[in-house]
């Protein structure tokens, strides 16, 4: 049987390429999410804030944070050139030495950030001192000694491995975990 013009499937996407309410990547939902917020404080640009070590560096990323990159607007008339180009970064900078060197630094950075955003967004940089926030991490407990009864079922336990290197990771591992219960079981309330 022939194909004729009106057996052939309408003119658009073929459905593979069709967009429908599957699964999507996380980072695109939270980006669209997290722009109206990042753009009230004039950083909508989150790139920078989410690849500033790479932008400055490691060793002054550990002391300088971007707060706003407040952007110039065109002057009344229509002219002064592109919208939002030679605005103000801020940055807040840990401490005075941090401050000193950054302050040398200024044009290396400002030209490293322009190159990261592909324009010249920012002219010059405002400095502010004051403390960074930094994510507070739980302080890692110790867990107690391996009870002396399942050291002596673990070294039992093991009489029967020949060789000798399997025999010290199996009994690093029962001691870890023997470690855990033990601590586990002390937190219980009995």
């Amino acid at each position: 049987m022939a194909v004729t013009p009106s057996d052939k499937p309408p003119p658009g996407p073929a459905p593979a390429e069709r967009r429908g309410n599957g699964p999507r990547a996380l980072s695109a939902i939270t980006l669209r999410a997290a722009l109206p917020l990042l753009a009230k404080r004039g950083l909508a640009e989150e790139a920078l804030l989410s690849r500033w070590a790479e932008v400055v560096g490691p060793m002054l990323a550990a002391h300088v944070h971007p707060m706003r990159l407040v952007r110039a607007r065109r002057k009344p008339g229509g002219e002064g050139g592109v919208l939002g180009a030679g605005g103000v970064l801020h940055l807040r900078v840990e401490g005075g030495a941090v401050a000193l060197e950054l302050q040398h630094r200024l044009p290396q950075v400002i030209e490293r950030v322009n190159g990261f955003l592909g324009w010249a967004a920012v002219e010059r940089i405002t400095l502010h001192q004051g403390r960074l926030l930094r994510a507070r991490t739980a302080p890692v407990r110790e867990p107690p000694p391996l009870p002396a009864e399942r050291a002596v079922s673990l070294g039992s336990g093991l009489e029967g491995v020949d060789d000798p290197d399997l025999r010290a990771a199996l009994a690093r591992l029962g001691t870890a975990i023997g470690r855990l219960e033990a601590g586990r079981s002390r937190r219980r309330p009995g």
